[in-house]
């Protein structure tokens, strides 16, 4: 299973839009079950939305069982025909970053951002898209891009506890004992019991 710099590729939520099951693949833990789909593009017809459906699924299945190029392709159709859906955005970038392509992942994630609504489900997907750049950022050594994006993370969704993790990781790497010492006490408290016993085991590495 390929992985990502902090944490493995897994899915993490479930959404519709216009029958789409989304799968993330980020590396936030909390699944959202209130999504609001937005209205379907009034120029793509019922039989061109169920074959989007479809390639979108088919995307979800070869993302889950490791076959990310054939999931690019597949998820790359679908924003080719429906650009505004931000959520094909970040799984295509999602199987972008499982294949090493960073800076194609990256365009994905800055898409998915620009074009994640203002509501919490919108907000908190464009925080795992942030949270994701701020990963590549530190897989290319750009460390104060990795902060503002996981600032921006946290900004969009402060219960993003992967992203307070990030932050800790960063402060404790340059020095900032006293300020990682509150963001691992915030990544604590935001952890879910299932996620937090292995991250505790992280803390002290962070703080010594």
């Amino acid at each position: 299973t390929s992985k990502l710099p902090n944490g493995r590729l897994r899915r993490t939520a479930e959404r519709r839009y216009t029958g789409f099951f989304v799968y993330f693949l980020a590396t936030s833990p909390r699944a959202s079950t209130s999504a609001t789909p937005p209205s379907p593009p009034q120029s793509v017809s019922a039989q061109a939305l169920a074959r989007l459906q479809a390639l979108f699924e088919a995307g979800n299945r070869h993302s889950s069982s490791g076959h990310f190029a054939e999931a690019e392709q597949a998820f790359q159709e679908v924003v080719a025909a429906l650009p505004s859906l931000a959520v094909a955005h970040f799984n295509l970038g999602n199987a972008r970053f499982a294949q090493s392509k960073f800076a194609a992942a990256a365009e994905s994630y800055g898409q998915c951002v620009r074009r994640s609504g203002a509501s919490p489900d919108e907000q908190e997907l464009a925080a795992n898209a942030w949270n994701n750049l701020g990963n590549l950022y530190l897989q290319a050594d750009a460390r104060s891009q990795a902060w503002e994006a996981f600032g921006a993370a946290v900004a969009c969704e402060p219960r993003l506890a992967s992203a307070w993790w990030n932050l800790a990781r960063l402060a404790a790497d340059d020095g900032a004992r006293g300020l990682a010492r509150l963001l691992v006490s915030e990544a604590i408290r935001l952890s879910p019991p299932q996620r937090l016993e292995p991250r505790l085991t992280l803390a002290p590495m962070l703080l010594d």
